[in-house]
């Protein structure tokens, strides 16, 4: 019964439930959120309740959706949903540097403002470390001595377009930055004019790989153009399927890295917008930031463990950004697949308060007791409520001392802002 809390359900013993998901005492120091359960069991339905609410609430919402899932929530808030298999709703460019605020940098300038100074090298070579993750990832298979030649291509690539470490990115414009097109042009140039035979067949195996993000090449449509995503809603989609359901998932990894990178963004951005408005720590104007992945399990991949590192980094990182990570899955044997990925679940787990355990199979119960033995544990009477969960009620815990069933219940309102057959009944 939180003071500030949104209804959620209710329980048949103690009643209606309303909780504060940004409430801060004692117990509660983040607002992160597990949201778990086997396929049918309500997990979806609880999501959208939780993120109609929280749209209502001065907060900006970002979803990474696999399914198509949050189609008719999206458009009755009128937000934005980006298909990352192409670039049709926006493009990001790879080579496309965003300055990032250092969270150490603080000053005060004469207005009284709290505002963040800018490392240009740092955010440079930053970039250049960021490449090299980019490429191992879109150009798998390359030879180490390829590989080097393209990071020193890359540099030289910069210097064309007049930008190196010292120069101001705040005043590039996204088309003054360099694309594939134009490593493709480099590469070409070094075959014309290269003698030496071993580094000619370096060169041809290079213009293997990076003629296919070209113009021409099979990939040129996803990255091969300056950047023009924008998100200006307040409840933004990134779509996947269309990227999952090729199975390429060399491609999926990449677009992948650029979305977390483009979402650290908007999670520092956020923080300066409070600061801009000076909008206080318990200010309700203060806009609060949310980084949903839904269906996790279906971005983990243990050759590239691209979204795991970002949800972990994320759980430790995202409270100091008034903000809340909630990650949605079905799948738990998914993340203990191997010992490094149930450490960095275990990690991810450990860093959320809230987690909302839905009806559960028998076999997925021994995973779910593991990666909760350090975050309260899970007991025996807890294991037969989950498994015994009916449709819609989920074992809710918000702190290791505060647990309880919950019938989960959207009023009409909410529920008619995402369940599309509800809407026609209550609009006809």
């Amino acid at each position: 019964m939180d003071d500030d809390g949104f209804y959620l359900g209710y329980n048949e013993q103690y009643g209606n439930i309303f909780v504060d998901f940004f409430r801060r005492d004692n117990e509660r120091v983040n607002s992160n959120m597990m949201i778990i359960g086997k396929s049918g069991g309500g997990k979806s339905f609880a999501a959208k309740t939780l993120l109609t609410n929280m749209a209502a609430d001065n907060s900006k919402i970002f979803i990474l959706d696999p399914e198509k899932e949050y189609d008719f929530l999206t458009s009755s808030l009128h937000g934005q949903i980006i298909d990352v298999g192409s670039a049709l709703q926006g493009r990001i460019n790879p080579f496309h540097i965003t300055p990032s605020l250092k969270e150490d940098d603080d000053v005060t300038p004469n207005n009284g403002y709290q505002t963040q100074t800018l490392d240009v090298q740092d955010d440079y070579n930053q970039h250049l470390q960021f490449l090299e993750q980019f490429f191992r990832v879109i150009f798998d298979g390359m030879d180490s001595d390829s590989f080097e030649k393209v990071n020193s291509l890359v540099i030289e690539m910069y210097k064309k377009k007049k930008i190196d470490k010292n120069t101001d990115l705040e005043k590039l414009k996204p088309e003054d930055f360099p694309i594939f097109d134009d490593l493709y042009e480099i590469v070409q140039e070094k075959l014309k004019k290269e003698k030496d035979e071993y580094l000619q067949s370096i060169y041809k195996k290079i213009e293997i790989y990076v003629q296919k993000f070209a113009t021409g090449g099979r990939n040129a449509n996803i990255w091969n153009g300056p950047t023009t995503l924008e998100t200006k809603e307040n409840f933004v989609v990134f779509a996947f399927r269309s990227l999952l359901a090729n199975r390429n998932m060399s491609l999926a990894n990449a677009q992948m890295l650029l979305v977390v990178r483009s979402l650290n963004n908007e999670i520092i951005r956020n923080k300066e917008y409070n600061k801009l408005h000076n909008y206080g720590e318990n200010d309700p104007n203060r806009r609060k930031i949310i980084v949903v992945v839904d269906e996790a399990h279906t971005f983990i991949d243990q050759k590239y463990p691209i979204a795991l590192d970002f949800m972990e980094l994320l759980a430790k990182r995202i409270r100091k950004y008034d903000g809340m990570q909630i990650i949605i899955t079905q799948n738990i044997k998914d993340f203990v697949g191997s010992q490094e990925i149930a450490k960095q679940s275990t990690a991810i787990i450990n860093a959320s308060q809230y987690s909302m355990i839905f009806g559960l199979a028998a076999n997925d119960m021994n995973d779910l007791v593991e990666l909760y033995r350090n975050a309260g544990g899970i007991n025996d009477d807890e294991k037969d409520a989950i498994a015994t969960a009916s449709r819609g009620e989920a074992f809710l815990i918000t702190s290791p001392t505060s647990r309880t069933r919950v019938h989960i219940e959207a009023l009409d309102e909410i529920r008619m802002m995402f369940d599309e057959k509800f809407y026609a009944q209550k609009k006809f």
